[in-house]
């Protein structure tokens, strides 16, 4: 009898742990470093942001819970229209004005058997 509550336990908490877990994204006229920073303990992600893109303002209206990638989805979506987009860097995000992106060094992989 032990083992099949054993079995049940095990099997109920790998059901919870395979549904995504649902995260707010509601912020209006909300302070560009907030939002990064709740964004970034959401996802996991770490994300830099400038002095220069710091101040800024950005709005995301999700009432209902989203998954932690459509959080992120949302979050660069909303860069996008405000004319900042992100840089990958190793481990970290930086975020950016897109004019200032198309500038900097990003990766080049080359295929070594070409």
């Amino acid at each position: 009898m032990l083992r099949v509550l054993t079995a049940l336990l095990v099997l109920a908490f790998a059901a919870a742990e395979a549904r995504p877990r649902l995260v707010s994204m509601d912020f209006r006229d909300a302070d560009l470093g907030k939002v990064a920073e709740h964004v970034s303990r959401v996802t996991g992600r770490n994300i830099l942001l400038s002095e220069q893109v710091r101040g800024g303002k950005i709005t995301i209206l999700a009432p209902r819970p989203v998954t932690r990638a459509e959080a992120f989805r949302a979050f660069l979506s909303a860069l996008e229209l405000n004319a900042l987009t992100v840089v990958r860097s190793g481990k970290m995000w930086k975020v950016a004005r897109q004019a200032d992106a198309k500038g900097m060094a990003i990766p080049t992989y080359v295929d070594p058997k070409r």
